[in-house]
């Protein structure tokens, strides 16, 4: 089941003004709003309802080639930053901090953090 809100400029014949007005479909067929809301109540926005936070966190960026894999496994573990990667060489990152703490020991940095991001060394 599929359902679209369009929002549509139309003319009131009484007033002759345009206004914008919502129109609900599901399964592409017109239908009321209060039986829109049946079929697909609102939600609340945010955390809760089993929305992820972000973490677990793949890089594409900071990826390796696989055959690199246990030589940069072994890079983390030395530097003291224990990391899985993916099959693909993706590191996956626990925490913001985990994140830091790998990039910063890959001379690696976050052009558009903060002070908890990763920071240029």
């Amino acid at each position: 089941m599929k359902g679209v809100i369009r929002t549509v400029e139309k003319l009131n014949r009484k007033t002759g003004n345009w206004a914008y007005v919502d129109e609900y479909f599901i399964d592409g067929v017109e239908v009321s709003l209060r039986l829109f809301k049946k079929h697909f109540p609102d939600k609340p926005i945010g955390l809760s309802g089993g929305q992820s936070t972000g973490w677990p966190m793949k890089s594409e960026a900071l990826a390796v080639h696989p055959r690199q894999l246990d030589e940069a496994r072994q890079r983390a573990h030395d530097a003291g930053v224990p990391t899985q990667f993916t099959d693909t060489g993706e590191p996956v990152f626990t925490s913001a901090a985990h994140r830091k703490r790998y990039c910063e020991s890959v001379n690696a940095f976050d052009r558009q953090g903060g002070y908890s991001d990763p920071q240029v060394r």
